[in-house]
């Protein structure tokens, strides 16, 4: 029996347990798959990032595979913030809106038209497929990029140059091939304009001279010839004749040592610098020489005017001149500086590494980040790139 109160409510002598529902697999992967789809929804990417930059990279790759054959394009710029006031906008909403509004998104619906289908009922209209190469903009922001993270510009150039030049000529000897196939080709006239494989034999030159040399005469007594007979009957004794008579000129190996041999003697000539040239000339020719080069150029320098003329004949001996060509970057952000520049001419902007707009400066004479030698702890903050041809004469610092 409970006890009751006055009012006959029982009263409870031991207190009731509560107990909570158990979370399920179930629920926790229901919620699981929720935050995953808000990640997916939401997420975005930035310009600056990882992520972007390797992203951008496997789409450069796949542009080049279309320049040789196809690729599968995909809308991903919808998803790459950008920077507003200074700031960079991630809102899923703004990029896709800040997309909309570009001129990219007009050149990957052109892009993506199925021009292929004219493949069906002409198949020899390749060019058709030619919208492809719209996207060639994702390149350009790869190469981009590639420049102001790399710390290898002069490879990251030279891969460029031999990837572009290997993209010109196989596209020349595509338009080649695809007017002979518009004349038709022919093997009659071997002096015609259009392919023929007539010309890609190799020449063959005799060894023995044609008048005094016995080697070279055939000797029609041993065989009987009837005029009526066809010409394939002789052709194989004219070949084992022949043969062991001549020299083969390989013209591929020809082309390829020609273009080698220019190779090498433009290198030589470019990497022939002017330390090797005033090594040749006396000191005194060569202090001359530096002094008509540089010491106008130092005179305009706030940080020289009042130095003496046996200090800047000094300072004069260590400047080296240095020409950049466009677009080529004289520092980068987090570098340790080891040289102390002198615009002579030209001009510079710096890029910032967090926006995508450069800030552009004209400098005459010394660059402001750079007034004071370099010491031994101060690294680089800005990111700097010629957008001309500049002349920069540079004082290196010994470590």
């Amino acid at each position: 029996l409970q006890p009751v109160r006055a009012d006959n409510v029982p009263i409870l002598t031991v207190q009731e347990e509560i107990f909570e529902d158990e979370t399920t697999g179930f629920q926790i992967f229901k919620v699981k798959v929720a935050e995953w789809s808000r990640r997916l929804i939401y997420f975005y990417v930035s310009p600056t990032g990882h992520f972007c930059y390797y992203w951008t990279c496997l789409i450069s790759l796949g542009l080049l595979y279309n320049m040789m054959a196809m690729v599968i394009f995909i809308f991903d710029d919808v998803y790459i913030a950008y920077t507003f006031d200074g700031s960079e906008v991630k809102n899923v909403r703004m990029t896709l809106k800040n997309y909309y509004r570009s001129y990219r998104v007009y050149l990957d619906l052109l892009a993506l038209v199925p021009t292929d289908l004219f493949l069906i009922f002409y198949s020899s209209t390749s060019l058709v497929r030619v919208v492809r190469l719209l996207k060639a903009y994702r390149l350009n922001d790869f190469i981009e990029n590639n420049q102001k993270r790399t710390s290898f510009p002069h490879a990251s150039k030279i891969a460029l140059l031999m990837t572009s030049c290997y993209i010109l000529f196989h596209w020349n000897a595509c338009v080649y091939f695809m007017f002979s196939l518009a004349e038709g080709l022919s093997e009659d006239d071997t002096n015609a304009f259009g392919f023929s494989y007539y010309k890609v034999f190799d020449p063959r030159f005799p060894t023995c001279s044609v008048f005094n040399d016995q080697n070279c005469q055939y000797q029609e007594n041993y065989s009987l010839l009837d005029i009526d007979d066809y010409r394939p009957k002789y052709m194989q004794e004219m070949y084992s004749f022949w043969e062991g008579k001549f020299i083969k000129w390989e013209m591929g190996n020809f082309s390829r040592e020609y273009s080698m041999s220019i190779y090498w003697s433009a290198l030589t000539i470019t990497t022939c610098g002017q330390q090797e040239l005033l090594d040749v000339l006396p000191p005194r020719l060569q202090g001359q020489i530096a002094v008509n080069l540089h010491m106008e150029t130092l005179k305009k320098v706030e940080l020289f005017k009042h130095c003496s003329a046996g200090f800047l004949y000094e300072v004069v001996l260590r400047i080296k001149q240095q020409i950049y060509s466009p677009n080529d970057y004289l520092f980068r952000a987090g570098e340790r500086a080891k040289e102390m520049f002198i615009v002579k001419r030209g001009t510079l902007k710096v890029v910032d590494a967090d926006s995508l707009t450069p800030t552009m400066q004209k400098f005459d004479g010394l660059p402001p980040w750079k007034q004071h030698p370099p010491e031994e702890t101060t690294l680089s903050t800005s990111l700097v790139q010629r957008t001309c041809i500049c002349g920069i004469p540079g004082i290196s610092v010994s470590r």
